[in-house]
């Protein structure tokens, strides 16, 4: 077996040049248990489609092998600063659930939405 932490898959994915920001999830599925989700903010000149994902899993598998691969990749319009890191992650994993398909778009206020309903209420 191969373990490899999210945070590689992150540091991997950071070093590409059309990525400004990266965070990496693993949400429950019902096919295979668990499965990695890249949540990624594109630079401007980059086009966040099916084309880049698919240039983001490849870099992983060259880089830490076929099971570190995101199995989706959710294209977030930007990251915000205002969620502590654990908020962040808890909140993107959530939106990450809803996704079935290999890509998907977000924009950083459903992020936040997903954050407010994991804190409960004040």
């Amino acid at each position: 077996g191969q373990l490899v932490s999210l945070a590689e898959v992150r540091d991997v994915l950071l070093e590409h040049p059309f990525l400004r920001a990266a965070e990496v999830v693993s949400v429950a599925d019902p096919r295979s248990g668990r499965r990695i989700v890249a949540c990624v903010a594109s630079t401007s000149d980059a086009l966040a489609g099916p084309n880049l994902a698919s240039e983001l899993v490849a870099t992983v598998r060259e880089t830490l092998g076929g099971l570190a691969r995101p199995q989706t990749v959710l294209f977030v319009d930007q990251f915000g600063t205002d969620l502590a890191d654990d908020a962040r992650r808890r909140a993107l994993a959530v939106v990450a659930a809803s996704v079935n398909e290999a890509t998907a778009h977000v924009t950083w206020s459903q992020v936040q939405a997903a954050a407010t309903l994991q804190a409960g209420p004040t």
